[in-house]
């Protein structure tokens, strides 16, 4: 666990910054009525969500110093909900990987600080959305991919042909409604998940989601999209097909969505040299897809998976004997 000592240094620090240059700053604008703000945040937002109350918070903070104090107020929001989350995971009953995960992304975020190596302008929303949203635990680690609950969005059914719409219609009645389910996102700040991109690392990843869905009985099963769950790369990127395959190959649905945007368009083509020279052919045109997996499934493979995980380790204990 990141130590408290630790964060009260680097709290003390920023907090002789701030004060220096604007020594009554932190009494006019103290972090409880900021937290208090992000604690009214609705349950189902987007994890890059802003209210209107935290926003003019931010620009009132921005009009008596300089966007560069509210970058330093920001770190110390987060020290401050890091020391929080701490307490609250010591009595939670979230599996044990996860808050082990949890730990990981605070000793990287206060590493961060501490050390300034992020660029200038990292520290206003909404750019540090992301690390915001674990302090906060709104985003819960799960291993390669972080999770945070929200809805399946309607218009990502509705616009469909005939056939994709029959699924559609399936799928919604399976799940049993569209809310609340588990939003997946990959999160390149965090080097220790993105280790995880491999097939063992997903497996792990939707086991621990599989855990969390046990957990919770409400939520009623996990989507994610991109350019990842592409068909296309069955053909260009065989390495990357067992991503749509993992899902859809049990008991999960995979939507197409359309074109993918600019951004997206590049994050498919610039790690990829065989992507980059079949895009500029002309003849691969990234596309983004949905992918839902229902509640029952999910648990029911993972399940599946510890019990081959169990045979596979009874099996190795046997041939060691032998």
């Amino acid at each position: 666990m990141l130590g408290i000592d630790t964060i009260n240094q680097l709290t003390d620090t920023i907090v002789a910054q701030i004060g220096g240059d604007h020594p009554n700053l932190l009494n006019r604008y103290p972090l409880r009525r900021y937290i208090e703000c992000l604690d009214r945040y609705p349950e189902l937002a987007p994890y890059d969500y802003r209210s209107a109350e935290v926003a003019h918070y931010c620009d009132a903070i921005v009009r008596e110093t300089c966007t560069g104090t509210l970058e330093s107020y920001h770190k110390l929001l987060l020290l401050s909900l890091i020391a929080r989350a701490q307490d609250e995971l010591a009595g939670s009953r979230l599996p044990a990987n996860v808050r082990s995960m949890y730990d990981d992304n605070f000793r990287r975020i206060a590493r961060s600080i501490e050390r300034g190596n992020v660029p200038p302008g990292f520290f206003r929303h909404p750019k540090f959305c992301k690390e915001l949203a674990i302090c906060t635990r709104r985003f819960i680690p799960a291993g390669v991919q972080k999770v945070h609950l929200h809805g399946l969005p309607k218009k990502c059914l509705l616009r469909k042909r005939p056939r994709e719409l029959r699924s559609a219609v399936r799928l919604f009645a399976e799940l049993g409604g569209l809310k609340p389910l588990y939003e997946m996102h990959l999160h390149v700040r965090d080097r220790k998940a993105m280790a995880l991109f491999n097939p063992e690392g997903w497996t792990q990843f939707y086991r621990t989601v599989a855990d969390l869905l046990e957990m919770h009985p409400r939520v009623k099963g996990a989507f994610g999209s991109g350019w990842l769950f592409d068909p296309q790369l069955e053909h260009i990127s065989s390495e990357l097909a067992y991503l749509r395959h993992l899902v859809a190959d049990n008991g999960g649905t995979v939507f197409g969505l359309g074109l993918c945007d600019a951004r997206a368009t590049k994050d498919a083509t610039r790690m990829s040299p065989v992507r980059k020279r079949l895009y500029v052919d002309g003849k691969y045109t990234p596309r983004d897809y949905l992918v839902v997996w229902p509640r029952k499934p999910l648990i029911a493979w993972a399940h599946t998976q510890r019990q081959l995980q169990t045979e596979n380790g009874e099996d190795r204990r046997l041939c060691c004997r032998n």
